[in-house]
């Protein structure tokens, strides 16, 4: 009895498997995030974020130290998001902050009071995880004011 040879074939697809993360799905959920921000338009400390699917989201920022002075900050910012995908987010921000560095209730910064205005990026390197860079344009409110393009960076968790 002769054997048979079988028939194989393979087949190779291009499809690359696209991660779900937290930036793709902005336009349809609500999401908060919980992280740490450095900056001096809206403050520097632990940030928690508020995040709508109408494209707004609010953030309060809320920091204190106390080594050989006391420094502390508080900070809100409004954002509007002009572009996302599942990598990135890509905003308009505006917000401001007090802040306070010195002892015995005497604050020996110049200008406590900063507005920053401008727009922010979030690269999503993880589904719940983004780390971001926004470059305000910080106006310290001194006499006369001093206005300077002064970045901010954060690290975010996202979660539901």
């Amino acid at each position: 009895m002769p054997i048979a040879a079988q028939d194989t074939t393979t087949i190779i697809t291009n499809n690359t498997q696209t991660t779900s993360t937290v930036g793709s799905r902005l336009r349809d959920e609500n999401f908060f995030a919980l992280g740490l921000q450095a900056g001096l338009a809206t403050g520097s400390g632990i940030s928690f974020r508020y995040t709508t699917s109408s494209r707004f989201a609010g953030e309060i920022t809320i920091g204190y130290i106390a080594i050989e002075k006391t420094a502390w900050s508080i900070g809100g910012e409004l954002q509007y998001l002009l572009s996302n995908s599942s990598k990135y987010r890509f905003y308009a921000l505006g917000g401001l902050s007090a802040n306070y560095v010195g002892e015995n209730g005497e604050n020996t910064l110049n200008a406590p009071v900063r507005i920053g205005l401008g727009v922010g990026y979030e690269w999503f390197f993880n589904e719940h995880i983004s780390l971001g860079a926004e470059v305000p344009i910080t106006i310290f409110l001194d006499n006369p004011a001093i206005v300077l393009p002064i970045p901010q960076l954060q690290l975010m968790f996202y979660f539901q």
